[in-house]
């Protein structure tokens, strides 16, 4: 098979299908997502991105955020032409990263609204504009929300710890020590998402070979939607073969060992006996 043949192959088993992307807060998923639209030009939904948008004013998030924290964790906002109030991200990720249980309630509100939207674009991009590559869903919180079930496969993006700690105190300089660790701790540990993932992503070292790593995880992720898809139809076939199969011998049954019932109508009884 040419290389241009094993090509077009690869792309029909991985057309449409989801491949998610997570790892620990200051890993450098965003840089290996960046890699990934600009390689291979994938379309990606970017969960934080969708997050942010079903809280926006107006939305039923947003008056839900209203319900459960109160008005003291929004501020107005003037513009030229409206004032308006709208949430205070740095108020609320101070309170929902120190407090479990607003984080619990948070995520109990917003969750639906977050996976519902997400999969209305899964659907139109795969549905609607017929996507001829895989979708990327870039999810921090992939395995805590359960988005992982509506993905042909999972990679992470890991780092060492100290290299994930020192990402984050460049990034956010006003953060604390104990805020960073607050923000990791809200996530699963990344050991546990590395077992759980079915492609890891090495984000240490030079960018060279990052970029290598992000290449060779690409194409693992592919072989494995395409091994997915094949023992799928694999499964699919056998059930077909086997229900066939059995309407086949309960018909040969029954033309053998039963016979057909006569069909009378009222007209071919005989008439009663009105002697004696």
């Amino acid at each position: 098979m040419s290389a241009s043949a094993s090509g077009k192959h690869e792309e029909c088993y991985s057309a449409g299908k989801v491949f998610g992307l997570t790892g620990g807060v200051g890993t450098g998923k965003s840089t290996v997502t960046e890699w990934l639209r600009a390689l291979y030009r994938l379309p990606v939904i970017d969960a934080d991105e969708v997050a942010r948008q079903v809280v926006e004013p107006g939305t039923l998030g947003y008056w839900l955020l209203r319900m459960w924290l109160g008005r003291g964790y929004f501020r107005r906002e003037e513009s030229a032409t409206e004032s308006r109030w709208v949430l205070d991200r740095s108020r609320v990720a101070q309170r929902v990263f120190a407090d479990a249980w607003v984080r619990f309630g948070l995520n109990a509100l917003l969750r639906p609204l977050i996976l519902s939207r997400i999969v209305w674009r899964l659907f139109l991009l795969r549905y609607v504009a017929s996507v001829k590559t895989p979708i990327l869903l870039d999810a921090p919180l992939l395995f805590e929300s359960r988005l992982h079930w509506i993905c042909a496969v999972t990679l992470v993006v890991y780092c060492r710890a100290d290299q994930q700690r020192e990402r984050l105190r460049q990034r956010h300089p006003e953060w604390s020590d104990a805020e960073i660790e607050q923000r990791i701790r809200a996530q699963w540990p990344l050991e546990r998402k590395l077992l759980r993932a079915d492609v890891r992503v090495d984000n240490c070292g030079e960018r060279v070979a990052v970029r290598e790593r992000v290449v060779a995880a690409y194409t693992d992720a592919q072989a494995i939607a395409r091994r997915r898809a094949k023992r799928r139809e694999n499964i699919l076939f056998g059930v077909v073969a086997i229900a066939l199969l059995l309407v086949f011998s309960v018909a040969t049954y029954r033309g053998r060992h039963l016979q057909p019932m006569p069909f009378r109508t009222r007209w071919d009884r005989p008439a009663p006996d009105t002697k004696g």
